[in-house]
């Protein structure tokens, strides 16, 4: 069911900031005949936006300020970039801005931000889809006014359209330079958001749609979430509870500390991909959670614990990973594919995996702890091993390759007979 309408045990603390003002928390003057008036009122009800002087102004632009102040109240954002830019002065907006800089929402040109600058539809697209982490689709849309789609915007103005968030305009166009009105922006937050959890407490409702959380103290349980799900950097340290939750889209995790984000049988029909910019972050899987693919974009803690299902299966830490790039798992995985450089990956007591593949570009990886892996794949140089293992097979040309002392040459496999470490 729609966030909003039917699941009033909901409370919300989003601020969405369109102006300067006192929070409004009537009906609006301006708003009668609008044809967004029930979103506006919804939310305005919530403490979400704001207007001035008893009106809202629905059909003025909106800035790339407002824009990313409203970004910013729903995620929570903890940290800011430099002020680099030679526009961006002190005032009501510059934290928000600095923050959507650091989160890679949005990014300057030749020394200026244009904060009081109007933004085109496609630039609010691609702004939410990238704060809501929702994947760009490749290929044409079915607008007339595809050719004016910019290359930068086509890929979540695609996805935006076939999700449904955006139906285009009369004529059957998307309208892609056009400015976007502060109306617009309501009802687009609207339909991409179908669940905020703002405030610590138990909730437990379908929602049909993507899910924010961004604040801790905060446990979900018996529930589906038919969208994404992302714990936002709002969560700080704090810990977030999962409990027989249906996720049928992605988990991503930004926020939560290393006591931690718990997942007690809970199923993830996408991926969890987790990226803590500290790289300290502790998730705990048990009961009967099911997680086929992880990605580690960061450090990170990997606990599985009193689990009877398949718990993190497939692991993978791409080549560019954010913050302290050390991984422990504790647990039994099926396989980890390392592509960072200097990796460390350490494996605690009773650990197992199946399979550990480094690629060529992860040169410096290092294996230790007191786990054990089953193969150990080395396509890359300068890796060392310190953890019981029963086979390595080294790649071809790959130099420097050091397990428990011993270094294996180039095209070697090494296998070393089992022994009971459980």
């Amino acid at each position: 069911m729609k966030f909003g309408k039917k699941l009033m045990c909901l409370l919300l603390v989003f601020s969405l900031v369109m102006g300067q003002g006192a929070f409004a928390q009537g009906v609006y003057q301006d708003i009668e005949d609008h044809w967004a008036k029930s979103e506006i009122e919804y939310w305005s009800s919530q403490g979400v936006i704001e207007g001035s002087n008893g009106t809202f102004r629905p059909a003025e632009d909106i800035t790339r300020a407002e824009m990313m102040v409203m970004i910013d109240r729903v995620m929570q954002f903890n940290k800011k970039a430099a002020n680099v830019y030679d526009d961006l002065h002190q005032t009501w907006y510059t934290t928000a801005v600095l923050k959507n800089v650091q989160a890679g929402i949005v990014q300057g040109y030749e020394g200026k931000i244009y904060p009081e600058g109007k933004i085109s539809r496609e630039e609010a697209i691609v702004m939410l889809g990238r704060a809501l982490n929702i994947q760009e689709m490749y290929g044409a849309t079915q607008f007339a006014d595809n050719g004016d789609i910019a290359s930068w915007s086509l890929g979540y103005v695609k996805a935006f359209t076939e999700k449904g968030y955006v139906k285009g305009r009369p004529g059957n166009k998307i309208d892609p330079k056009a400015t976007i009105s502060r109306g617009e922006v309501v009802k687009l937050m609207d339909n991409v958001i179908s669940g905020l959890y703002g405030t610590g407490g138990n909730y437990s409702e379908d929602i049909d749609g993507n899910v924010v959380i961004n604040t801790s103290g905060v446990t979900l349980s018996d529930m589906t979430i038919a969208g994404n799900l992302i714990i936002a950097e709002g969560v700080g340290d704090g810990e977030v509870y999962l409990d027989q939750v249906a996720i049928k889209g992605d988990v991503i995790v930004k926020g939560g500390g290393e006591n931690s984000i718990y997942f007690n049988s809970v199923t993830v029909g996408g991926g969890l991909v987790v990226e803590k910019s500290d790289g300290k972050i502790r998730i705990v899987a048990s009961g009967s959670t099911s997680v086929k693919a992880t990605t580690l974009k960061s450090g990170a803690i990997l606990v599985e614990k009193a689990l009877i299902g398949g718990g993190f299966e497939t692991v993978m830490v791409p080549a560019e990973v954010v913050g302290d790039s050390k991984v422990v798992l504790t647990g039994n995985f099926t396989e980890l594919n390392a592509f960072s450089k200097d990796l460390v990956v350490e494996l605690s007591s009773k650990t197992v995996v199946d399979i550990i593949a480094v690629a060529s570009g992860a040169e410096g990886f290092k294996l230790s702890g007191a786990g054990k892996a089953g193969t150990l794949k080395v396509e890359a140089n300068n890796v060392t091993n310190s953890v019981q293992t029963d086979r390595i097979e080294v790649a071809k040309d790959v130099q420097k390759v050091v397990s428990n002392g011993k270094e294996l040459a180039a095209g070697s496999t090494t296998s070393t007979p089992s022994t009971n470490n459980t």
